[in-house]
């Protein structure tokens, strides 16, 4: 047992001594064979194709691990065992890091993930090089976990960030950054579920870093914002209150603070708070302050939103002129008085009244110096038009060729089919500019348009759509041929017109 031992030291003594001739840099080494000088630290081990346990085990695997294949046209490149290549331009940028080091710094390995990572392995091989040449930072684990996410999903990002978190030891680097990209990746996957169970166990998972993030927030807005956002989700009103608390005055607390603080009590229907703040915050309230207001009091009847629309006109007499409000709270206020519109009967002076008052909400946009609505503006206005017959109206915005939802061009085309005196041209002209966006209509819509125009004899028209058709998909068009009385019509209109196309 005991010459088994010496026997063993003795080795271990010589693998070292063969380990260090081999290297012909000090942190650098490689192979002259393959034409590549690569990382010691990428090439001292193989990446595992499974996620890794510990980052810590990264970097201790022999260099024989890797080995070189001739990839045609004389190049190679260094692989992992399973036959995996890293990025050739990501190898290309450590060849550079390999003749010059004085670059290494955290911004450097921030670009080589984010521009010369294309892979999950990729993104690893940046990490190990950063923390065998010591330069490993809070911003550069952010990096690699916003990667990994963009590369494969938020979850994944959210499980390296755990894999590190769970050896703290070995990455005392971890800080605000890190978490603040840990926490905006929870918050994407919160936005797109469309209820979020607050005893799921990701949500609970999220609370606790936030929880966690709270000692790092001191001196970081960004993080403070987005705890307040991770606890408003959920509802966590509570959590939120002793947060601020903690941070001192509140004449001290950011603006951007409150504001989130505002969101989760606006979510949670505690309308009064949102005001109050507001009216503290006085001239230190910015753009996202009134706006959050707007969109709340928006949400209620007349009065709130007559509120809401006093309140447009303070905040753009208080708001700098390169800080006003832009579309969203216009868009709310637009959206409230048109929901108001259409709850009115056809024809009343309330109906009236509602229009002109949306009307006044775009002349104050404009204003304000926002010159084209937005998409979601001036779908609103056509559907309120719509209701309240105002038919050159509806003309004057779609012939201006503006960008409305397709369930608005759809209501409009409709609109006009149902009204006797329409020019007919005017549906063409409304149909080119549909399908020139890309929008496919319905197939009932398209052959109501082709019975109006042959029962009117039309016939440059009905072979003006007959154009429009041959730019639909084929299932489109598939639908719409299984419409036997409208082409039954196409049919007759052939032979009275003795026109075979």
């Amino acid at each position: 047992l005991t010459s088994t031992i010496v026997m063993l030291r003795g080795l271990g003594v010589a693998s070292r001594a063969l380990f260090t001739c081999t290297r012909f840099k000090p942190l650098l080494y490689g192979s002259t064979i393959c034409g590549r000088l690569v990382t010691s630290s990428v090439i001292s081990g193989h990446v595992p194709s499974r996620a890794m346990s510990s980052e810590s085990a990264w970097g201790q695997q022999s260099l024989s691990t890797l080995r070189t294949h001739d990839l045609g046209g004389g190049s190679s490149r260094w692989l992992d065992k399973e036959g995996t290549q890293y990025s050739s331009s990501l190898l290309d940028m450590l060849d550079k890091l390999n003749q010059d080091t004085s670059k290494a710094d955290s911004t450097f390995f921030c670009y080589l993930i984010n521009q010369h990572s294309s892979t999950r392995r990729d993104v690893y091989l940046v990490l190990r090089v950063a923390r065998k040449l010591q330069k490993i930072s809070d911003m550069i684990y952010a990096a690699a976990i916003m990667r990994l996410a963009r590369i494969h999903n938020p979850r994944m990002g959210i499980k390296r960030f755990y894999i590190m978190k769970e050896d703290q030891d070995t990455h005392p680097e971890l800080g605000p950054v890190t978490y603040s990209a840990v926490l905006s990746l929870y918050l994407d996957i919160f936005k797109a579920m469309h209820n979020l169970d607050t005893r799921d166990s990701e949500y609970i998972a999220a609370v606790k870093i936030a929880k966690d993030a709270e000692k790092f927030s001191n001196s970081d807005s960004r993080l403070r914002n987005l705890i307040i956002r991770v606890y408003g989700v959920g509802g966590h009103v509570d959590f939120i209150d002793d947060f601020i608390e903690r941070m001192g005055p509140a004449e001290e607390v950011d603006v951007h603070i409150w504001n989130a603080a505002m969101s989760a009590w606006a979510v949670q229907g505690q309308h009064n708070r949102v005001m109050r703040r507001l009216n503290k915050l006085g001239p230190r309230a910015d753009k996202a302050s009134y706006s959050i207001a707007v969109n709340l009091l928006c949400k209620g009847g007349i009065k709130d939103i007559e509120a809401a629309y006093s309140m447009v006109l303070r905040a753009k007499e208080r708001l700098p002129k390169e800080g006003q409000l832009d579309e969203v709270p216009f868009a709310s206020l637009v959206g409230a008085y048109v929901r108001l519109a259409r709850e009115c009967a056809y024809p009343s002076e309330e109906l009236t009244q509602r229009v002109a008052d949306t009307e006044k909400v775009l002349l104050l946009m404009r204003d304000t110096g926002i010159m084209m609505p937005t998409p979601q503006i001036m779908s609103m206005l056509v559907r309120m038009y719509i209701h309240n017959h105002q038919m050159q109206k509806v003309l004057a915005i779609m012939r201006e060729g503006r960008d409305v939802d397709i369930f608005t061009h759809e209501s409009a085309l409709n609109y006009l089919l149902s009204e006797p005196d329409v020019e007919l041209v005017q549906i063409v002209h409304l149909l080119t500019n549909m399908i020139s966006r890309q929008k496919q209509p319905n197939p009932n819509l398209f052959a109501n348009i082709v019975r109006r125009l042959a029962k009117a004899d039309q016939t440059d028209l009905v072979h003006s759509v007959l154009h429009l058709f041959q730019r639909l998909s084929l299932d489109r068009k598939s639908e719409i041929r299984k419409d036997s009385n409208m082409v039954q019509l196409l049919e007759d209109m052939c032979k009275k017109h003795k026109r075979s196309e």
